[in-house]
Parts: structure tokens; sequence; C-alpha cells
């Protein structure tokens, strides 16, 4: 097996863990009803995109797919690192409102473990590590203009 050989199957190995991963984290976040507010929208309407745009790649591997893969992978990464903000904000909320003489690292130890999973969003920002991870030094890319 060549090296080109090689990377490309480890690259259809990544966008492979990237489908695997937003299927499962979009169900499980329709499962939870992570749809009540229209603030919770974004991260499904950013799973399906990047399938949409996955299955788009992997039957046209066109430079136009390639860019759209890059630029939901970073918007994947703004909105895992958005969502774990908010997470953060409404626990620290929730624990001032139920407890307001807590401090310290009770009160920090209450707030991570609160009831908005202030980790979770991070799976975004995992995910959109893998795009841009396929992506990088992809052949398909078009190179840079320039003199």
């Amino acid at each position: 097996m060549s090296t080109a050989d090689s990377a490309s199957l480890l690259r259809r190995g990544i966008l492979a863990l990237l489908v695997f991963g937003c299927v499962g984290l979009l169900s499980e976040l329709v499962l939870l009803e992570h749809y009540a507010e229209i603030s919770q929208l974004p991260p499904l309407i950013l799973l399906t995109l990047t399938l949409v745009i996955v299955v788009w790649h992997w039957t046209s591997e066109s430079a136009a797919s390639l860019k759209a893969i890059q630029v939901v992978s970073l918007l994947l990464v703004v909105a895992g690192a958005v969502g774990m903000v908010l997470h953060l904000i409404s626990n620290i909320e929730y624990e001032r409102e139920l407890e307001p003489d807590l401090v310290g690292i009770q009160f920090w130890t209450e707030v991570i473990r609160g009831d908005m999973p202030t980790l979770a969003p991070g799976t975004l920002i995992q995910f959109g590590l893998l795009g841009l991870l396929y992506a990088y030094r992809h052949p398909g890319r078009k190179p840079a203009s320039g003199g």
C-alpha cells in the first residue's frame, strides 16, 4: 500500500468517525429534547449540516465541498466553546439561586456538576477538530494563489 493510499484510507476513517459521532450526538440531543428553546437549536443544526456536507464531499470530493467541511468544522469549534460558556453560566445562576451562601471550591464543584453538563458541548469542538484534521493538507485543496 502506497503512502497516498494510506493517507486516503486514514482520511476516510476520519470522516467515518465524524459521521458516527455526529449521528450519535444528534440522536442523543433529540432524545434529550434539546430543542425546547431556540438557543438549543444551533448544535442540532450544525450537526445536521455537518452530515449533509460530509455526504456531499464523500460523493463528489470537490474543492467546494472540502471548503464547506472546513467552514462547518470551524463553526463546530466556535459553537462548542460558546455552548460550554452558556452551560457554565446557566449552572452558576442556578447554584446562586439554590444556595446563595455557597462559595469557593464547593460552589464551583456544584457548578461543574450542575444540571447543564458543562463539558458536553466540548464534543462539538472534538468533531470540528476531526473535520479540520481531515481537511489538513488534503490533496483536493485548491492551492493558495499568490506570487
